[in-house]
């Protein structure tokens, strides 16, 4: 294949080679830069299972646009040869990484495993399956970001569409999950979690739980059915985690990627202590920042003027605690003297003193805590109705200190007044897609009983109108950040809360257990593929969900299946709606 033109692409050198397919580096003629083409063998192109397989991949991984999953550029298929053009990436994979240091840092472990986490919950949140999780499928960039690999035996969950047949095995055996084991007919997303606690075990310990070199792929099989997961050596921190992650019985499981980010969050809050040493350096007053113990300590040394106060502290933000906390030269805060007169007294004064701030401390949070605490209704209101260029007239609320408009965006011109192109057909819609132009589309709501008409729907726009500068959003407003959707979740209880309190009470499939508490009146009127499927640009999720564009490129979704407000990441060339809210 060296030398060979594959497309654009003049092969230069091979990266790897497997049973199914070659990886090669390719270097596009024009351009002149660099890009890994996965080619498949071309015995095996021959077999329609295969090849629809090797297809199905190149559709799936062109379906996800995450920062931790390997980008696919284009897609090659003459007579010869099936091919997938990829981002080039500089680095090793973290097989490569651990062989050649060992047992990795808790820090570095981290760092990784919670990248692989954001990656799966993405892809399960698109109903995809990697089913080949393991060290070598993740692959570690210089700067320490990660991207997963190879989804060529990935599945769609929940659909019906599993591409191998009853009683085939179908992974790599160390990293199996139990259920792909035993050729189980309903293998879920439990199963990537399964398959990223053993490589976790791998990355900690230094070395997998299973020898391949010594122990038959049989008593492999058994132990991973029957047998639990040897305790890691050393590393108290992760071992509960990864033995949750790796249960037997998948129910036993985190019952998702959040759930496991969630738990590695709490074990990260710890118990820290503040060691404030209070120096008297003449006219000047300083304390003195460092860790300290579990215990609270007065201690006091009259034979000099150094007064030291050990104090427990209790911070759940490790990186705000990396900023506050760290040597005793780094960490100085200035005092004023009326707090240093109360650490001078050495008596029972000055613990009553600072017992007494406590509580006023305290009773203050309290108060806070309750005030910030109260309904989400109670800080909720309809807002005046707002007239965009085109006249078109919106319903706005204000959900805490946010003002959001109550219906999506139904616009057709951008704020400078020039128009954005409509695609009134799946073909127009594509090359849209394919040549990032702004566009935006209807959509094909049933009117058999008039009850719900296209535009009041409003419009579904692809990411080049919502980020074209001319603006989208109407004068006054702005498409809401990552951040700002964060903000509204929170203030409704969370992302696992907040999804009742912003969909309609009705609309929804199966009625969606929407409660509209918020007033957000989010309707689901699904999204369209900027992708053609057989032979059209598919519109998905109609009275299942609602997705809206966030200013930073994600998507948000309510679904009726959960409770959630979801964050995700699709192709620019999708059509999502859009909600504004004011500056």
């Amino acid at each position: 294949m060296i030398n060979t033109t594959i497309g654009k692409y003049k092969i230069t050198r091979l990266i790897g080679e497997g049973g199914m397919a070659a990886v090669y580096v390719g270097e596009h003629i024009k351009l002149g830069t660099e890009a890994a083409i996965k080619v498949l063998n071309p015995i095996l192109s021959a077999n329609k299972q295969i090849h629809e397989r090797f297809v199905n991949e190149a559709k799936l991984m062109a379906s996800l646009n995450h920062p931790n999953i390997a980008k696919v550029i284009d897609y090659e298929e003459t007579d010869n040869v099936l091919a997938i053009v990829m981002e080039f990436l500089e680095g090793e994979d973290l097989s490569a990484v651990i062989k050649k240091n060992g047992a990795l840092p808790e820090n570095e472990v981290m760092n990784y495993l919670k990248q692989s986490l954001s990656a799966l919950d993405y892809a399960h949140s698109k109903g995809i399956v990697h089913r080949d999780i393991k060290p070598s499928n993740i692959f570690v960039l210089p700067d320490g970001r990660i991207k997963i690999l190879d989804f060529g035996i990935a599945k769609l969950f929940g659909e019906g569409n599993e591409m191998t047949q009853t009683g085939t095995q179908i992974g790599t055996p160390i990293y199996m999950s139990p259920e792909q084991v035993k050729s189980d007919k309903s293998i879920d997303h439990r199963s990537d979690i399964y398959s990223l606690g053993v490589t976790m075990f791998y990355a900690i310990n230094g070395k997998p739980p299973y020898d391949a070199n010594t122990t038959s792929q049989f008593d492999i099989f058994n132990k991973i059915v029957y047998e639990p997961l040897p305790d890691l050596q050393g590393s108290g921190k992760f071992n509960e985690l990864v033995k949750k992650a790796c249960a037997k019985d998948k129910d036993q499981r985190f019952a998702d990627c959040k759930q496991w980010l969630a738990a590695l969050k709490a074990n990260e809050t710890t118990a820290y202590s503040i060691n404030m040493v209070v120096e008297n350096t003449g006219s000047e007053k300083t304390v003195v920042e460092t860790p300290g113990t579990d215990k609270t300590i007065l201690e006091t040394d009259s034979s000099t003027i150094t007064e030291k106060t050990i104090f427990d502290f209790v911070n759940p933000e490790e990186e705000k605690m990396k900023k506050s906390i760290k040597t005793p030269v780094e960490n100085k805060i200035q005092i004023e003297k009326s707090t240093l007169k109360l650490l001078k007294k050495r008596n029972k004064s000055f613990i009553y003193s600072i017992i007494g701030i406590l509580v006023i401390v305290i009773s203050a949070g309290i108060v806070f805590f309750m005030r910030e605490s109260r309904k989400p209704n109670e800080l909720i209101e309809t807002t005046m109705d707002f007239v965009d260029i085109e006249g078109n007239n919106y319903k706005t609320v204000k959900i805490g200190d946010q003002i959001w408009m109550a219906e999506n965006l139904n616009t057709s011109t951008f704020r400078n007044g020039d128009a954005i192109p409509e695609a009134a057909s799946a073909e127009e819609w594509v090359f849209a897609s394919e040549n990032q132009q702004p566009a935006w589309c209807w959509h094909p709501i049933d009117t058999a009983e008039n009850v719900i008409t296209p535009s009041k729907c409003g419009k579904l726009y692809n990411w080049y109108a919502v980020n074209d500068p001319r603006g989208l959003a109407p004068k006054g407003w702005k498409i809401p950040s990552d951040d700002e959707w964060s903000k509204l979740s929170n203030f409704l209880g969370g992302e696992s809360n907040a999804g009742k309190k912003l969909k309609s009470t009705n609309g929804w499939l199966d009625g969606g257990n929407g409660t509209n508490e918020s007033e957000f009146n989010g309707q689901p009127w699904g999204m369209r593929l900027g992708y053609a499927s057989n032979g059209f640009a598919e519109f998905i999720g109609k009275f299942y969900d609602g997705v809206w564009w966030s200013s930073t490129q994600g998507g948000y979704r309510l679904s009726t299946g959960n409770s959630r407000l979801d964050c995700f990441y699709g192709l620019l060339g999708n059509g999502l709606s859009v909600r504004c809210m004011r500056y």
